[in-house]
């Protein structure tokens, strides 16, 4: 409802300035403090709970593996969500962000000009957010496709959002006058390429990223301990 999204669009703009009075005056604001203990020590029971049911998957035939392995990875990725979001302050600016990207739950008409005006806005933390809702992928992982220079992962997630030429066009502009590490000309020179690629194959080339950075992470490193 409009009363949901003014009341997170509020809490947006009030965390924000709490960052902004605490970089100021030197300080770490305490919801900004990240727990990185906690958050590796989820992620590995993540890695090792996925990692037993793999085992118990095994005998019940390749077609059901396959099926089930998805259905656990959702499931374990939710948990293991859950418990980072009890344990995280809930007003830093990324998570009243994605609340406020939830609440609007933008259609595709509207998506264009609401990931365009959050960067004319500066509102870097927003423009994640409604990105990260819009193809399902969590607000981290986004984040760090938008703020890699070399942008190819994020102009497949732009097309998997479905955004013609223009807004891809203009978001590009964007990152470029904000980031001077960005090459312009080759992405100008890649527009058309980035803009003809289909929705379709871009949901399936950033498929792999909806499982949790951190979460690939721990089974990466699982099964190199596994090896050894």
């Amino acid at each position: 409802s409009d009363t949901t999204v003014a009341t997170a669009a509020g809490a947006l703009l009030a965390a924000e300035s709490r960052r902004r009075a605490a970089n100021e005056s030197g300080m770490i604001a305490g919801s900004d403090v990240p727990a990185d203990l906690h958050r590796r020590l989820v992620w590995w029971v993540a890695a090792a709970v996925r990692d037993g049911l793999d085992d118990a998957l095994k005998d019940a035939g390749e077609m059901v593996a396959m099926q089930g392995r998805g259905q656990s990875d959702q499931a374990i990725t939710e948990a293991a969500l859950r418990s980072l979001a009890a344990h995280d302050d809930a007003e830093r600016p990324e998570a009243v962000a994605i609340r406020l990207a939830a609440a609007i739950d933008a259609r595709r008409d509207e998506l264009p000009a609401l990931l365009v005006e959050a960067l004319g806005d500066r509102r870097l933390t927003l423009f994640v957010a409604v990105l990260a809702h819009a193809i399902g992928i969590d607000a981290e992982q986004v984040r760090v496709i938008v703020l890699d220079p070399d942008g190819e992962q994020l102009w497949l997630a732009l097309r998997a959002a479905d955004l013609d030429r223009e807004t891809i066009a203009r978001i590009g502009l964007a990152l470029a006058d904000a980031d001077p590490r960005r090459d312009i000309e080759s992405f100008a020179d890649a527009l058309d390429s980035i803009a003809s690629v289909a929705v379709d194959d871009a949901r399936a080339a950033i498929a792999p990223l909806a499982m949790h950075r951190e979460f690939r992470a721990a089974l990466r490193a699982l099964a190199g301990a596994d090896r050894r």
